[in-house]
C-alpha cells in the first residue's frame, strides 16, 4: 500500500496547521524545515506508542531462519527491520520449519528457577526470555538452531526534503501532522496552542482506539 503523502507534504501540512493560527510565525517556519522533520520523527515515534496496535498492523512484521548463536541466543540487532521498543514490541518467537514450535514466554527469573529445579527443555515446548536486546532459547543446540521473531517494527525514518513515510492509513498520518504540530507550538512557546492541538489530537486518537472496522465476509467480496 503507497503512502498518502511523502515526508515534504507532511511537513508542509504542519506549517499549513500551525499557520492558520499565526501566520506571522511563517518566515520562523519556512526557515526551519529540519527542524521541522525532526519533530515529525519525534511525533511519529510517540503517536505510535499512544494508538492501539489493531490501528498500526503495517508495522507487523515477521524476520525467518535467524540463527541462535552458540549460547542459544539472538541479538535483536541482527534484524533486517529495527524493533520499535525492544522486547516488549515481540510477539512470538518460534523454532524455524514446519514442524516448529511457539516458544513460551518466560521471565528470566523463571528460567533461573527451571534451571535450579533441574528441568529438562524440550523440542516438544520450547521457551524463550529476554533479556538486555536479545532472546535466549531453549532447547538449544547451538548455531543449528533457528527462529522466526513475529515483532512490531519501527516506523520509517523521515528525511527532510525527500523520502516516503511508513504506509500508515491516513487518519494515522494526520493524527501525526497534528501532534507534530503541537511540538511545533511547544519549541515556539506557544503554550495555548499546544494545548488546543494536543487536546484535539487525544481526541482523535482516543476515538480511533476506541474503533476497530471490521469487514462482514460479504462486505469484503466472500459470500
Amino acid at each position: 500500500m503507497a503512502a498518502y503523502y511523502t515526508t515534504a507534504k507532511m511537513v508542509d501540512l504542519i506549517e499549513v496547521y500551525v499557520n492558520k493560527f499565526h501566520d506571522e510565525e511563517n518566515e520562523v517556519l519556512t526557515a526551519t524545515r529540519p527542524l521541522l522533520t525532526a519533530l515529525l520523527n519525534r511525533g511519529q515515534l510517540e503517536v505510535v506508542a499512544l494508538l492501539d496496535r489493531k490501528n498500526l498492523d503495517i508495522l507487523d512484521t515477521t524476520e525467518t531462519s535467524k540463527a541462535l548463536d552458540s549460547s542459544g541466543d539472538y541479538a535483536f540487532s541482527g534484524l533486517t527491520a529495527t524493533v520499535y521498543n525492544g522486547a516488549e514490541s515481540i510477539d512470538a518467537v518460534k523454532i524455524s520449519g514446519a514442524t516448529g514450535n511457539y516458544c513460551t514466554f518466560k521471565t528470566f527469573d523463571n528460567y533461573k528457577n527451571m534451571v535450579n529445579a533441574g528441568h529438562t527443555f524440550v523440542t516438544a515446548a520450547p521457551i524463550c526470555y529476554f533479556r538486555g536486546e536479545s532472546v535466549h532459547v531453549e532447547p538449544n543446540s547451538g548455531i543449528s538452531t533457528s527462529i522466526d521473531v513475529y515483532f512490531m517494527a519501527t516506523p520509517t525514518t523521515h528525511v527532510d526534503g525527500s523520502g516516503t513515510p511508513t504506509a500508515f492509513s491516513q487518519p494515522v498520518l494526520e493524527i501525526i501532522i497534528e501532534y507534530t504540530a503541537h511540538l511545533a507550538y511547544d519549541y515556539l512557546q506557544k503554550p495555548n496552542l499546544s494545548e488546543m492541538a494536543l487536546r484535539h489530537v487525544m481526541n482523535s486518537i482516543n476515538i480511533m482506539n476506541g474503533t476497530q472496522i471490521v469487514k462482514t465476509e460479504k462486505e469484503a467480496g466472500l459470500d
